[in-house]
């Protein structure tokens, strides 16, 4: 597993899927951006009621919190359970 053939593939499999990630937040983000120069913009908030609250796992989450512990878990799981590099766990020890 710590073949060098294997680190360089598994190193240029990690690049691509953070360069096509990083394409694809960045068209988001250009719709994003377009979408409000346009006046086209709408959020989840558009849609809420006062009294409404947004529920992520059963738990209300409040405005302005970024829930994206889900997409890294998976991710996390279809690695085998390997951690990125530089990951909290690594930080705090």
């Amino acid at each position: 597993e710590l073949a060098p053939a294997n680190v360089a593939r598994k190193t240029k499999e990690r690049l691509h899927d953070a360069w096509a990630e990083g394409k694809r937040a960045m068209k988001a983000k250009e719709a994003e951006l377009r979408a409000h120069r346009d006046g086209r913009r709408e959020t989840l908030a558009d849609e809420l009621e006062d009294g409404d609250e947004v529920l992520v796992d059963g738990r209300p989450v409040e405005p302005g919190q970024v829930i994206v512990l889900r997409q890294v878990r998976d991710r996390v799981e279809q690695d085998g359970g390997a951690r990125p590099r530089g990951s909290r766990r690594d930080r705090r020890a």
